[in-house]
């Protein structure tokens, strides 16, 4: 997996870092800093995480599975997200991440 940050789209909201600091590292203004990262597969989560909290969709994810979208959904105000996760077989159960 590998993402992409605009930095012409970025507003400095930090909901990135937020929900990825291992990914998303933040200038002095708040700023993303990288533009273009391979990401290791153990921040994949987090990383994806991220670029979906982005307020100005600054981030673009370069995926080779285009089902880990559909495993994740950030809730409206934004404070947990709650990750799809296998089950016994009865149906999907959802995880809750804490973005701390």
């Amino acid at each position: 997996m590998r993402i992409k940050v605009h930095p012409a789209l970025c507003n400095g909201w930090g909901e990135c870092h937020r929900w990825g600091r291992e990914v998303y590292p933040l200038d002095e203004d708040g700023h993303c800093e990288m533009r273009l990262l391979e990401v290791p597969p153990e921040y994949e989560d987090h990383a994806r995480l991220g670029a979906m909290a982005c307020p100005e969709q600054a981030i673009s994810i370069i995926d080779d599975d285009p089902e880990a979208a559909r495993r994740f959904r950030i809730v409206p105000a934004g404070e947990v997200a709650v990750r799809l996760v296998a089950s016994d077989g009865t149906g999907p159960a959802a995880q809750v991440l804490d973005p701390a």
